[in-house]
């Protein structure tokens, strides 16, 4: 909290000085006081919550560490895995075929 009263200061400090020299312009007026506004504003939602932004974004770096390094795969990747478990599956499918016809067979040479 000091941190944001200190930068309010600091913006009086300095945004004073040239609100009086740009006093006589009413728009270079309306811009030094906007500008102060918007810096101050900014300097305090970002003292407040810039660490909390800060310590979520260094969350999710650490996340995929902790659990055993996954990350995001590429297209590429997840497509190679789709392919790879699909020729699985047709290897299944056909495995099952042949045994269902070996006992097909065996079932017509019993009679």
């Amino acid at each position: 909290m000091s941190i944001a009263m200190f930068s309010n200061l600091q913006i009086v400090v300095v945004g004073l000085p040239v609100l009086f020299i740009a006093s006589r312009d009413p728009q270079a007026s309306f811009f030094v006081r906007s500008l102060a506004i918007w810096i101050n504003d900014f300097a305090v939602s970002t003292l407040v919550f810039g660490n909390l932004i800060w310590k979520h974004c260094l969350e999710r770096r650490k996340a995929p560490m902790l659990c055993g390094g996954s990350k995001l795969r590429s297209q590429a990747a997840i497509q190679k895995d789709i392919k790879k478990h699909a020729q699985q599956a047709a290897r299944r499918k056909s495995a099952f075929n042949l045994m269902e016809n070996d006992i097909h067979d065996m079932e017509w040479g019993s009679h």
